[in-house]
């Protein structure tokens, strides 16, 4: 293997080893909630987390109802069996930095399921990404600094003026 084709391995690993990936702000749109009832409908968001080294650009994620749950762009219709959502594209930049979409809409399974049922999955499907973390903000003051950094002094005589 070349280091090339070991780069290109880690890159198309990337999502699955660096981000993750929350469902988040999920509040009652049309229901009465807080609890997750039959047919009510919650607006919610995607965060994707980049713990990696990579600025993730041009992101977009897949994200789907399960279990009877349906998802939309819109509160008030576009629900239907089987739909996914593609949303995006947006940026997350590398080190731990999160971005969030925009509000996006789940309606409740018609019946009962029991506690802990799964009823959204969101995944990465598409991405592109750059190097510039690599390159950029690694070095800290060394004033701050917990690793030694090298330094190099210059001694000549002074003249006087």
């Amino acid at each position: 293997m070349t280091v090339l084709t070991d780069i290109a391995t880690a890159m198309s690993r990337y999502p699955l080893d660096e981000t993750t990936i929350a469902i988040v702000g999920v509040v009652v749109q049309d229901g009465i909630g807080p609890e997750i009832n039959a047919n009510e409908i919650f607006r919610f968001k995607v965060q994707v987390t980049n713990n990696g080294h990579v600025n993730m650009t041009d992101v977009f994620v897949h994200v789907n109802g399960k279990n009877g749950a349906h998802v939309s762009f819109h509160s008030d219709k576009g629900f239907a069996k089987d739909k996914t959502l593609k949303v995006g594209p947006f940026d997350v930049n590398a080190g731990g930095a999160s971005n969030t979409t925009g509000v996006l809409y789940f309606k409740a399974p018609p019946g009962a399921k029991p506690a802990g049922t799964e009823l959204l999955e969101a995944h990465i499907f598409d991405w592109n990404g750059n190097f510039d973390h690599y390159f950029t903000s690694h070095t800290n003051d060394e004033d701050h600094a917990t690793v030694d950094y090298p330094s190099g002094q210059f001694a000549a005589q002074v003249f006087p003026a």
